[in-house]
């Protein structure tokens, strides 16, 4: 059993923990336009909970490493980069603008950070380039085999939150911009 959480003897299954993510993201990006945008982020943001070495780190009784020791948020962006990179949508413009969002939130699930610094630094591709390409492949393919998902399944559910995307941000946000208009930008702004 894969655990993504242990709290004394509470114990949460890893697989259910990306389940129950991606269905109450399911729920709530619904309410806006975006549920399997949502659910996409959620289903991945902790992949890299499948890693021998947060297993390791997570299944220790005594002596636990300092908590965040074990990097995990980066291994889904990276399964997720990793699986489109070659692919036809990969060349799509607003396709990859989608992918490196959804990688940059679960980069990002455990605190936001800025993609270039102040020093034009990318953050962001520093933040992708963290897991070996073994161990990567290893997360990769227990990812699909205990979320029971296959790389068709997962094309598909791109292809569907592509279309969230363009229908809830980039349509209504290029329509901003065309009309020079600025009521509504909250949406966009915070």
């Amino acid at each position: 059993m894969y655990l993504a959480h242990k709290e004394n003897e509470k114990k949460q299954e890893l697989t259910v923990h990306l389940l129950e993510a991606g269905q109450y993201a399911q729920s709530e990006g619904e309410k806006i336009g975006i549920g399997t945008l949502a659910t996409l982020c959620l289903q991945l943001h902790d992949a890299g909970k499948f890693s021998t070495e947060f297993q390791a780190y997570i299944k220790q009784e005594d002596d636990l490493p300092k908590r965040g020791a074990v990097n995990h948020s980066s291994a889904g962006a990276e399964l997720l980069m990793q699986e489109f990179k070659n692919s036809p949508y990969h060349s799509v413009q607003d396709m990859r603008l989608l992918i490196e969002l959804i990688s940059y939130t679960i980069t990002a699930h455990h605190g936001i950070y800025d993609c270039i610094d102040e020093d034009g630094e990318d953050k962001f591709e520093v933040r992708l380039n963290v897991v070996e390409k073994e161990k990567l492949d290893e997360i990769a393919r227990l990812w699909f085999e205990e979320m029971h998902f296959t790389k068709d399944m997962l094309c598909s559910q791109m292809r569907k939150a592509y279309g969230e995307f363009i229908t809830a941000f980039l349509k209504p946000l290029k329509q901003i911009c065309q009309n020079g208009q600025t009521e509504g930008t909250e949406r966009f702004f915070i």
